[in-house]
């Protein structure tokens, strides 16, 4: 469940800088349905040719992992919940990924629900021209969504799904997670300049050679809402205008309510800034879901980020906003 809502203020141009490095750019396509656009300082061709390498071999074997709805060389999370109740033995990084949704499923509440597919599920049938789900066809899927039928193991690294009609949905999670991922491996690189935006998820590794870099923030109608400027931070935005469908004179989006099992109501957006991108992945569609109140009490928890929520009547922001 996620969005194309953030877009940076980069040029997509080769440009010299006065220290002698060179701004490098690219897009990369056809991993997470989104455009990647990628931006950062390097010494030489060579520099940027590793890092732009490490960064695609990073982004579609996640892809691939993450994947509910396609099938992988490997155990991914299709297989997982095609699994019949079996037992499977997955990967460390599928292990990590799951028990870290699960954590932040705690942490907000319930406000993001890691085994949310059988209902997310409907939902993307009918965005993509199904036909309109009722609403107990959405509470008989509801009744598959605890995520404690979720079992994780360690040595070996396993999981069984103890209800078989539970799916783990990684749609909240899945970009913010391998944002995180791509920090790690490009600064054990020694890579300290880059910014990366993931449709809409944007990760600042470092600063833009000793300055900040410039962030902005689409508003509902499109325009440019507001400027951030980030360095070793996360931004990204949950919003209720892409990803959509109009039916029957209805716009419904594809951020779901766990509370309501509908398109959630409560904001255009929601903006979060901490310095991880899965927290930021997670906690933006908390926070979208929420009234105002629960998500300001829902923050408090982590100090480490901001936030800004844009509403029907003007903009809410956190006390500690960047």
């Amino acid at each position: 469940m996620k969005r194309l809502f953030v877009f940076l203020l980069l040029t997509l141009s080769l440009c010299l800088t006065s220290c002698g490095e060179k701004k490098y750019s690219t897009q990369i396509w056809s991993t997470f349905d989104t455009v990647v656009d990628v931006s950062g300082y390097f010494e030489s061709e060579e520099e940027w040719s590793r890092a732009r390498s490490l960064i695609e071999e990073t982004l579609f074997y996640y892809d691939d992992l993450l994947n509910a709805y396609e099938d992988a060389d490997f155990i991914n999370l299709k297989a997982i919940n095609e699994s019949s109740g079996k037992t499977l033995e997955i990967s460390r990084e599928l292990y990590d990924f799951l028990t870290f949704a699960k954590e932040m499923e705690k942490k907000t509440d319930g406000a993001l629900i890691t085994a949310f597919g059988s209902v997310t599920g409907l939902w993307k049938d009918f965005i993509n021209g199904g036909e309109l789900p009722d609403k107990k066809e959405l509470e008989g899927a509801f009744a598959h969504t605890s995520s404690d039928m979720v079992l994780l193991e360690d040595n070996p690294y396993r999981v069984t799904l103890l209800d078989p009609d539970v799916r783990v949905d990684a749609g909240s999670l899945a970009k913010g997670w391998v944002g995180d991922r791509l920090r790690e491996v490009l600064e054990a690189e020694g890579f300290d300049s880059l910014i990366i935006n993931l449709g809409g998820n944007v990760v600042a590794i470092g600063s833009k050679k000793g300055k900040p870099w410039s962030v902005g923030i689409r508003s509902p109608e499109g325009s440019l809402f507001d400027t951030v400027e980030v360095s070793d931070l996360s931004v990204v935005t949950s919003g209720n205008y892409e990803r959509v469908r109009e039916y029957n004179g209805i716009l419904y989006h594809h951020i779901i309510s766990p509370d309501t099992l509908y398109p959630a109501d409560c904001f255009p957006s929601v903006t979060v800034i901490p310095p991880s991108s899965a927290t930021a992945d997670a906690l933006s569609t908390a926070l979208f879901v929420l009234p105002l109140e629960e998500g300001k009490a829902l923050l408090e928890k982590f100090p480490e980020a901001s936030a800004v929520w844009i509403t029907d009547n003007g903009a809410v922001y956190s006390d500690n906003y960047k």
